[in-house]
């Protein structure tokens, strides 16, 4: 597991609902909101990967968001 995959496991473990969980991230990860999509569509498949799959799904539903308003 790399340094990243670790931040986002123990965000998951801390931040188990997953509005708490998308918001945490919004305020740590400084990204234009042009790459928030990519950004929430990878942390869905690292927390897939270590079978956190609601909070996956959640942050694949966000990503989506920021995909449909840059029309991505």
């Amino acid at each position: 597991m790399d340094e990243s995959e670790q931040i986002i496991v123990q965000l998951a473990e801390t931040y188990k609902k997953p509005d708490e969980f998308i918001n945490i991230l919004e305020k740590l990860f400084a990204v234009s909101p042009n790459e928030k999509g990519n950004l929430f569509l990878q942390v869905g498949i690292v927390l897939y990967k270590f079978s956190y799959f609601f909070l996956a799904l959640n942050s694949w539903s966000h990503a989506l968001r920021y995909f449909s308003r840059n029309n991505d």
